[in-house]
């Protein structure tokens, strides 16, 4: 076994070892709004329907999968609290083993360094040390069943779009991520416009078999948004109607400013971006990372951000946020090419 492959391998046990003293860490935690999801999953085990009090059909909560994972928990006599710790904890890990699918699936094929030949580990290790992992692996809510979908789903749609792979198995994916968060839609939605335009663009394919990927979608909302209709009287949750409908706030920039602030600052981020798109901006991946980031960012602008702690709204996609960090650093001409 070489020297580099036997140095990647120690950096993914290290990466696993840390996430989960990490989670362990802060299992003790759980986010007040958890326990809107645990009662909606409660009654809906007790027979009562997805509502919050019996006989009030109000839909105060945004993760539809969620609630129903738990709910057919508890409908087995398991403890809702105790199941969302669980599944928060395993949907964490194997978001660690998708992360590592995506970055094989994005790292260089020609090393720019010797730093570049350990790419497969540094988002990994981001992710797995990033203390916004680890407290929303335990906090009780959706978001890592969402962080894992999305993972998956991004890492399987390259994969498809790289390969050119006639089975749109993301596109089931990306309806799992919609019916988990209403953002999944959102997501959905500019994969498919950044396929158009890549194939239009860059790759010059046939841009028609894009139909089957949105057709597959539709299946699985669909019939989600009929029942809502029929069940609450409105297409999305109450809180959507709250959060959007305005112009952008400076909240929103404030929300954005002090997760880059944090995460390394503004400047690391743009440079990243930079020397991505000057080096390997024709490769799907980086243009599509781009544009989830960008549109992202202006989502939350227009919305105002998010109150709870660690900056929820970016952390559903920290894993293709991290490969961008990893991508932009590996690609920097670096003398240290005694690590390969």
């Amino acid at each position: 076994m070489r020297t580099t492959q036997l140095i990647t391998i120690v950096l993914c046990l290290a990466a696993m070892g840390i996430g989960i003293f990490h989670i362990y860490h802060y299992s003790v935690f759980t986010v007040d709004d958890a326990y809107i999801s645990f009662r909606y999953a409660e009654n809906f085990a007790k027979g009562e329907g997805l509502v919050f009090n019996p006989g009030e059909r109000v839909e105060g909560y945004t993760n539809f999968l969620w609630v129903i994972l738990l709910g057919m928990l508890k409908k087995f006599g398991f403890d809702v609290p105790a199941m969302s710790l669980l599944l928060g904890t395993l949907f964490s890990l194997l978001t660690l083993a998708g992360t590592f699918l995506l970055s094989s699936t994005t790292s260089p094929t020609q090393p720019v360094s010797g730093m570049s030949q350990y790419f497969l580990t540094f988002s990994l290790l981001g992710l797995a040390s990033s203390r916004a992992f680890a407290i929303w692996a335990v906090a009780g809510l959706e978001t890592p069943l969402f962080l894992c979908i999305f993972t998956f789903a991004v890492w399987r749609h390259i994969s498809e779009e790289t390969n050119l792979s006639h089975c749109p198995y993301s596109a089931g994916l990306f309806g799992l991520m919609a019916l988990t968060r209403p953002e999944g839609i959102l997501y959905f939605g500019i994969t498919v416009l950044h396929t158009v335009i890549y194939r239009l663009l860059v790759s010059r394919k046939n841009i028609f078999g894009v139909w089957k990927r949105v057709v597959i979608f539709l299946a699985f909302v669909t019939p989600h948004f009929i029942w809502r209709w029929l069940y609450y009287g409105k297409l999305f949750p109450n809180t959507y109607y709250i959060k959007v409908g305005g112009a952008l706030r400076l909240s929103g920039f404030k929300y954005v400013y002090e997760f880059f602030l944090i995460y390394g600052g503004v400047a690391f981020f743009l440079v990243c971006c930079l020397v991505l798109a000057a080096t390997r901006i024709r490769e799907y991946w980086t243009s599509y990372f781009l544009s989830i980031i960008g549109v992202s960012i202006l989502y939350f602008l227009y919305v105002g951000g998010d109150w709870m702690p660690e900056f929820r709204f970016f952390h559903p996609h920290s894993s293709a946020l991290f490969s961008l960090f990893s991508g932009g650093l590996t690609n920097i001409p670096c003398p240290f090419v005694w690590l390969g």
